[in-house]
């Protein structure tokens, strides 16, 4: 995703805190210690750039944002705390370029990471430096993903050029005592429901199917199809990402 579409999505998802519901949201967090001088989520916005999110003020608007993740609040305050961090995650984006050349996918595994990471927060026992941690903590976990995903490639790539999957070590054989068939059967079914809804299309439902049901590498599904590697792996995380629900809209 090119940076001007990343801000158009962030025009869309800024126009979509002008409702109502984010309106309610607003006063009920006023109740429980948010700054009252604001009257809607564009003053905040406006106010809370990068320097003043760090500071104290940034601190009172947060903590009780934050809070409200725990409860039926949580679509909506994720998408406020997503608007108020969008530039801080362009940057990590454009910084992090050498960790996943694709930018849609380093974009999506940005966001994703920063979404998942806001529910682990507890503000009880952290007073402030709230948006500090929760840069931190993109950081950090962003580098864990991308770790385990490097980690895979090697592995697939080795297990390409040995021609020889066996077990892994550790792994333990009893899996032979289960019908792998009716497995194979119930996973392949949800499979093709998503494909039928419009989620994903034929081509990624066979790639997944052959990668996620049966035993195989995505090396060795690119070199059977006669596909390049890469694109085939890019092929099956973006419909990896497509089977998950669009983070982005609170229902």
């Amino acid at each position: 995703m090119s940076d001007r579409a990343k801000w158009q999505q962030y025009g869309q998802l800024r126009e979509e805190l002008r409702n109502e519901p984010y309106q309610a949201l607003l006063r009920k967090l006023q109740e429980r210690g948010f700054p009252r001088h604001f009257s809607n989520w564009d003053e905040v916005i406006e106010t809370m750039k990068s320097e003043a999110l760090q500071g104290a003020e940034g601190d009172a608007v947060l903590r009780p944002i934050l809070g409200s993740l725990r409860g039926k609040d949580a679509p909506h305050g994720r998408n406020v705390l997503m608007v108020l961090f969008w530039p801080a995650l362009v940057s990590i984006s454009r910084q992090k370029r050498h960790w996943e050349t694709d930018d849609d996918e380093r974009w999506q595994c940005v966001t994703l990471t920063f979404l998942e990471l806001l529910s682990r927060i507890d503000v009880r026992p952290r007073p402030r430096r709230y948006a500090q941690k929760i840069y931190n903590d993109t950081l950090y976990h962003l580098h864990e993903h991308f770790t385990r995903v490097w980690k895979q490639e090697r592995r697939e790539v080795g297990l390409d050029a040995n021609g020889d999957e066996g077990l892994l070590a550790g792994e333990s054989p009893d899996y032979a005592m289960v019908d792998q068939r009716d497995i194979q059967e119930v996973e392949t079914r949800r499979l093709r429901s998503y494909m039928e809804r419009g989620r994903i299309n034929e081509r990624d439902f066979r790639l997944l199917v052959e990668t996620r049901v049966h035993p195989k590498t995505v090396a060795e599904y690119a070199r059977e199809t006669g596909q390049d590697y890469q694109t085939a792996k890019k092929r099956r995380q973006r419909a990896e990402a497509a089977l998950s629900e669009n983070p982005w809209r609170a229902e």
